[in-house]
């Protein structure tokens, strides 16, 4: 009869442990979240302190058979992570290393490292001061990018901070891409990404690189302006990323330099400034890896043991498999953004066109378009979006309807670990290969 209460109370202490568990994160591991991320799972341990309460009142027989079920339950649980475990570390060999601990370990073999620093971290900085405001990275640098697929992926920046060979600027070139993070290729290697996979099966045709993470419409606009009066080429290809680009216009809209890109003959002078230019984001690195060191403490510090007690993988893996594809649904946009947008794009068209080039617009869905296929075709002004384009007269690429829509395992275009995220591998080179047959044919 004891053995059977304490089967209870042992129900009753691990569910009251996990709610501790949570409540330490929450408020001493994980203060930049203020709580609100580990809200959701506060339902576990609530519903487990439930039943674990109500188990008092089972007769002896439907304890025992509770005891077994957790058992066996517990048993497969940590089989699977097993499996993961077997996988991930041995086979993927996935590297669970922070970016701080991967930025250390190349200082030790002599690498002198930076990390991509955004253009969108001076928005704050140039706000309500007149100064310099970059549009690429620190120059000729073994750049970190980010690991999402399980590995870090990096670049050597060029002569002006981008994500290409430095001959490409000498060179008569076919095509310039613009666009945010999904162009520059986070988080994958040079000869993954968009531009990289167009030089590499079309070895007649060149390609230039001026995307960079967590850029806006307008930050694009800009570097369209700034790098493209310097430099020969035939045709301009603005990749829109409908997940974030008219949020970031949000956060651009209102500083004061890159307002004036507006206007046609605004420039900083940027492409014979580059010394400067690193000055000044060298200063902004120094933060970077405070921060980046401050943030060490996160679970990916934690050893292999841990995580196979934790049961880490599992976690994740299921995470990844049943998301709620909610997550872009609140839109930091309106109207406001969208029309200006539409602004912008007129301009960037106008301005290629005087420099006897073509402008071609390339439309990547959102996460959430992607994953969701309930999702309202006018969600983040879709339907708005193609018939400006058409009135406008403005050749597009739709990689949604064109390509990802047929598709049917969807979930592999994605970063293999993490959602909301970038492509994986296969992704950029999926998705790639229908942009350079879109473009060549």
């Amino acid at each position: 009869k004891n053995f059977f209460i304490n089967i209870s109370f042992i129900y009753f202490f691990f569910s009251i442990t996990i709610l501790f568990y949570l409540l330490y994160r929450s408020f001493f591991v994980d203060e930049s979240y203020n709580g609100a991320f580990y809200n959701k799972y506060y339902v576990i341990p609530s519903i487990l302190i439930l039943i674990s309460s109500i188990s008092y009142f089972f007769s002896n027989k439907l304890k025992k058979d509770s005891l077994v079920i957790s058992f066996i339950t517990i048993i497969i649980i940590y089989f699977f992570e097993l499996v993961f475990f077997i996988k991930e570390d041995f086979i993927d060999k996935r590297d669970y290393r922070s970016k701080y601990d991967f930025y250390n370990d190349l200082k030790q073999k002599n690498i002198d490292p930076v990390v991509a620093i955004a253009p969108y971290t001076s928005i704050d900085r140039t706000m309500n001061i007149s100064s310099l405001f970059p549009l690429a990275g620190i120059s000729n640098k073994f750049t970190i990018l980010c690991n999402e697929n399980g590995f870090f992926s990096h670049y050597i920046s060029d002569r002006h901070g981008f994500n290409n060979d430095n001959n490409l600027w000498d060179q008569q070139l076919d095509y310039v891409f613009l666009g945010d993070s999904f162009v520059l290729g986070s988080c994958v290697n040079p000869k993954d990404n968009f531009v990289g996979i167009f030089n590499s099966q079309n070895k007649n045709i060149s390609a230039l690189n001026l995307g960079y993470r967590s850029n806006g419409p307008l930050i694009e606009l800009a570097t369209l302006k700034e790098y493209s009066n310097k430099i020969s080429y035939k045709n301009i290809v603005w990749t829109y990323y409908e997940g974030n680009d008219l949020s970031n216009l949000k956060d651009e809209k209102d500083n004061i330099i890159l307002k004036k890109y507006l206007s046609y003959d605004f420039s900083q002078k940027l492409f014979n400034d580059q010394k400067r230019i690193d000055n000044y984001l060298n200063d902004i690195l120094e933060n970077e890896i405070k921060n980046l060191e401050n943030d060490n403490k996160s679970i990916n510090q934690e050893s292999s043991f841990f995580k196979f007690i934790k049961i880490y993988r599992v976690r994740s893996f299921l995470t990844n498999k049943f998301i709620n594809t909610s997550f872009q649904t609140k839109k930091s946009f309106t109207i406001s953004e969208f029309n200006l947008f539409k602004e912008i794009i007129l301009e960037a068209k106008d301005f290629s066109e005087k420099n006897n080039s073509n402008f071609i617009f390339v439309y990547l869905p959102s996460i959430e378009r992607i994953l969701n296929n309930n999702l309202k075709s006018n969600e983040f002004f879709f339907d708005d979006l193609i018939l400006f384009l058409e009135e406008n007269n403005i050749s597009y690429i739709d990689t949604f309807n064109g390509l990802i829509k047929e598709y049917k395992n969807r979930r592999s275009l994605l970063a293999k670990y993490q959602i909301p995220g970038h492509f994986s591998v296969h992704g950029y080179k999926f998705i790639g290969e229908f942009i350079a047959r879109s473009l060549l044919n």
